[in-house]
This record gives C-alpha cells, structure tokens and sequence, in this order.
C-alpha cells in the first residue's frame, strides 16, 4: 500500500483481515469494511480517504506522514487499489506495489 501506504497499515487506518495476492492486504477501516456491492463505490471510498490523508500528514500512517502531498498521492496511487474478491469490491494495500 505505497498508495494508502504501509503507513496506511501501520497508522491503524486499516486493520489487515487477511491477504489477497502476494502481498496484498485487504484494508478493513471502517470506511471499507465489508467491501462494495460495486467497483464504483469502492474507488469512491478509496478516493475519500486517499484525498483526507493526503491533505492530513497526521492521519497517514508514521513512515509516511513526512512526504508531500503529491509524493503520498503518488506512492498511494502505486500501492492501493479496489479488487473484486468474492463478489465485493474491497480496497487492498500492496506495501511494495502492485503485482506484476
């Protein structure tokens, strides 16, 4: 989750449930628990807290409440994303990106 980075994880805006590829931590923070009924409302939650954290270095996770805003947008944009697993669409972290 360099796009809701590992900092994410670590500042508790997301409690990992379990792992979803090589790597991949489904978020469960309030905002996401239970995932979508579509991709749509994902992104848009996705979005939400993206946008808040960005603007809020404190509510990012500690490794990365020092970046800029645009270099957290960046690494969040790489790192977090909505997939469809079983049947929802849920928000998932990857700490060193995306899966090849």
């Amino acid at each position: 989750m360099k796009l809701i980075l590992a900092a994410i994880a670590a500042a508790g805006l997301a409690a990992p449930a379990m792992s979803q590829g090589v790597g991949g931590i489904i978020l469960t923070n309030t905002e996401f628990q239970g995932g979508f009924s579509n991709n749509g409302q994902c992104t848009a939650a996705l979005a939400k807290v993206r946008n808040k954290q960005r603007l809020d270095a404190s509510l990012r996770g500690e490794a990365y409440r020092s970046l800029s805003a645009s270099a957290f947008q960046k690494a969040s944009l790489r790192t977090t994303r909505c997939e469809r697993i079983d049947g929802r669409h849920r928000v998932v972290f990857y700490a060193d990106g995306f899966p090849g």
